[in-house]
Order: structure tokens, then sequence, then C-alpha cells
């Protein structure tokens, strides 16, 4: 079987950044897309520029499981959907919004400087979220009961034929 993307379908080590000695968090990739070099830790959400930031290791050892099916609380790549890039770019707005004029300086850039309001901000950003979201960009989520379910009856389908190829990523778009 050959797949798009060489993390498609792979357990992978993600480690604190720095924290050589911190404890190594494994993530799989439920689908055949990118995955990020650099993702926040466990429980920071999507809070951007939140402090530490885990980065993948020992990419040799990543390890091809297509057949796998993740624990509840376990964290998994997935397919971002046009909801959640709404939802992260309504918050990133609002988190950047909210900073000092001082904050936002040592941030690099001043979003009160580029734009009137926080509408007129989303406005300028959104669209380019949804375009990431309709490529197949990656969303880091901790997997659910639901999500458990899902990903036992694709493996069932893909053990008995039903399914036998992967789902790929979606189409490009230019």
């Amino acid at each position: 079987m050959t797949f798009v993307h060489k993390e498609a379908f792979r357990l992978m080590q993600y480690q604190d950044e720095d924290d050589p000695s911190a404890e190594i968090e494994w993530l799989w990739n439920s689908r055949d897309g990118v995955t990020p070099f650099m993702i926040g830790p466990r429980g920071n959400g999507d809070d951007e520029g939140a402090a530490g930031f885990m980065k993948h290791i020992n990419w040799q050892d990543d390890i091809l499981a297509l057949q796998y099916v993740p624990n509840v609380g376990q964290r998994v790549f997935i397919d971002l959907t046009r909801e959640a890039a709404e939802l992260y770019c309504t918050r990133k707005v609002a988190r950047q919004w909210a900073m000092t004029d001082k904050d936002a300086e040592q941030y690099g850039w001043n979003p009160r400087k580029r734009w009137s309001s926080q509408t007129e901000m989303l406005g300028a950003l959104l669209p380019d979220a949804l375009i990431e979201a309709d490529r197949g960009a990656p969303d880091v989520v901790v997997c659910t009961p639901e999500m458990q379910r899902r990903f036992v009856r694709e493996r069932e389908e893909r053990r008995s034929g039903r399914y036998p190829e992967p789902r790929r990523p979606r189409e490009r778009i230019t």
C-alpha cells in the first residue's frame, strides 16, 4: 500500500523541545496527510504562542499503524474542519486583540495598527484559515469515545475489503 505522505497513518513521538528528559507523547496520524514538526503541549488548546512546544522526535522510529485505534484521551491528527478553523481563528483574533500595545509590540506586531476592529481582522484572516482547512491541514485533537468508535469501524471496513484504501488527502486547491 502506498501513501502520498511519509507520515501517513504513523504513530509518532513528540516531546517538549526544551526538555529532552520530558515524557514522550505518542500521537497517531489518522490520515494520509502532513503533520507539523512542532505542536502545542497537551492541555494547551489552540493557544498559539503559549509557553512550550513539543517537537516530532525520532522520525526513524515512526510506526506505520494502519489498523491502529487510539485510546480515548490520546491525541491524534485529523483533517482540520472548516468549523474548527473558524473557531481557532476567532479565538486567535480575540486573544491578539486583547493584548496591550506593549505586549503586542513584544509579540512582534500590533493588530490595532493594521485593522480598525476585531471584525475587520477576522474578515482578513478567516479566508486563509478556511482555505487551509479545505486543503486538509492537520489538527490535533483528543480522541473521544465517538471518534474511537469511528476509527474501529474504519479499521473493520479495511479488514473486510469494503474500505480497502485509506482516505486520501483532499484534492489540493490551486
